[in-house]
């Protein structure tokens, strides 16, 4: 009897988002910086990657940096989509406030910068996980982290 198996391969690592389904999911600009990190490529150079995959030209002077990919709008929407087909890893857009762009107001949903927390990304390295970034982060209306661990809750820098 002759089986042809199949060994499904993806162009990027299949990394594992951190924190899935929990108050403490990566974001996805997190897995992004993640992702480059484990391919040891610039960050600029995995954006150039992935945008060549989606549709339209892209200007001379692109800059990743221009890209929410965080947040609800139809860029976030087609980087997710475009960075889930490129490792394999199907669910991107949960690392992303996409889920709820038609149940809350999207009018200052997402913070103006990045902003993090120095007492989880602490924690992280203590604990040999790789640094991340939470999602939730993103919501401006979050100013203190409330990671389960923080006896008080800490500012957002």
């Amino acid at each position: 009897m002759s089986q042809v198996m199949t060994n499904p391969r993806s162009t990027l690592h299949a990394l594992e988002p951190i924190g899935g389904g929990t108050g403490q999911s990566e974001s996805l600009l997190s897995y992004f910086c993640r992702l480059a990190a484990s391919h040891a490529v610039s960050l600029p150079s995995l954006a150039r990657l992935v945008a060549d995959t989606l549709p339209g030209e892209l200007r001379e002077n692109f800059d990743w940096h221009e890209r929410n990919l965080n947040g609800t709008s139809d860029i976030t929407q087609s980087w997710a989509a475009a960075l889930s087909s490129l490792t394999g890893v199907g669910y991107l857009d949960k690392l992303t406030l996409l889920p709820w762009k038609d149940v809350i107001a999207q009018r200052g949903l997402a913070a103006q910068c990045g902003r993090w927390c120095p007492g989880c990304l602490a924690e992280d390295q203590e604990h040999g996980r790789p640094p991340y970034f939470r999602l939730a982060w993103e919501l401006a209306d979050v100013k203190v982290c409330h990671a389960a661990s923080h006896a008080l809750g800490r500012p957002l820098f």
